[in-house]
């Protein structure tokens, strides 16, 4: 109990931190006035107006909260170093790994905030529709913000030995090669370089696949028919996000301050 306590308050910190951000203001800011303007732009296209909301909603949604993963989630341990606060942090009975936990639940903590406040704008323009199923869109929702706690755990990951923009440079090769790996084992088989070969497989058997929580641009009208395929992805990227999280422990104890 005392270590959730611990867990607690430093997750409560760090999200205090991003919120106060500029950076996440903004982005916040923009991702509302754009998800106002779905319905507007979509009275411009009669007959397209559910898929175009719906398309537009849920992109600026994943956009921006991975937007605020890789950008905060690069700079949250090194800020610290740098700050000299994690030296202090750690010299009180705060264990390392308490520090990373407690860094990674505010930083996911502060995207749930952030999705929370964008769907309360968004679920409005969406009730003006019918024949919508509205489960189907937060689920949508729900994995793609498990989506985002993985690159947030990666972001984190890289924080822990590198420097922020390397570590953003990182992130984002991780997603890209993430959401490219199904197609990567195709691509080897038809390489005549051995080493390109190699390697492309080594990306296609160690990346997470992130195409296992794509399923924006499906048909929201539909009725559910796999209630048990919904909870594939949050499995997959929970067991993945301990994975990260586990390194960047060990990597951070090994690490001086």
């Amino acid at each position: 109990m005392n270590s959730f306590r611990k867990i607690a308050a430093i997750s409560k910190s760090t999200s205090l931190e991003i919120i106060y951000d500029k950076v996440f203001v903004v982005i916040l800011i923009i991702a509302l006035l754009i998800i106002l303007s779905s319905r507007i732009v979509s009275m411009l296209t009669p007959g397209q107006e559910l898929k175009l909301v719906i398309d537009i909603g849920l992109s600026c949604i994943y956009l921006f909260s991975l937007l605020i993963a890789v950008f905060s989630g690069a700079h949250l341990i090194n800020r610290e170093i740098e700050r000299s606060s994690a030296l202090l942090l750690l010299t009180k009975p705060i264990q390392r790994h308490e520090f990373i936990l407690g860094k990674y639940f505010g930083l996911i903590l502060t995207i749930f905030l952030m999705i929370a406040l964008m769907l309360i704008v968004y679920i409005p323009i969406l009730l003006s529709f019918k024949g919508i199923n509205n489960f189907l869109v937060l689920a949508t929702i729900f994995h793609k913000y498990i989506e985002v706690s993985l690159v947030a755990a990666f972001a984190l990951f890289f924080s822990s030995f590198c420097k922020p923009v390397m570590g953003i440079i990182l992130t984002f090769f991780v997603h890209i090669s993430g959401i490219l790996v199904s197609d990567l084992e195709f691509i080897a088989a038809h390489s005549d370089n051995i080493f390109f070969r190699i390697t492309l497989r080594l990306i296609h058997n160690f990346f997470p696949n992130f195409n296992n929580f794509n399923i924006i641009g499906m048909e929201f009208t539909r009725n559910i028919t796999e209630p048990f395929s919904f909870f594939i992805p949050i499995i997959y990227g929970i067991l993945y996000i301990i994975l990260v999280l586990t390194f960047t422990t060990i990597i951070f104890k090994k690490r001086t301050l």
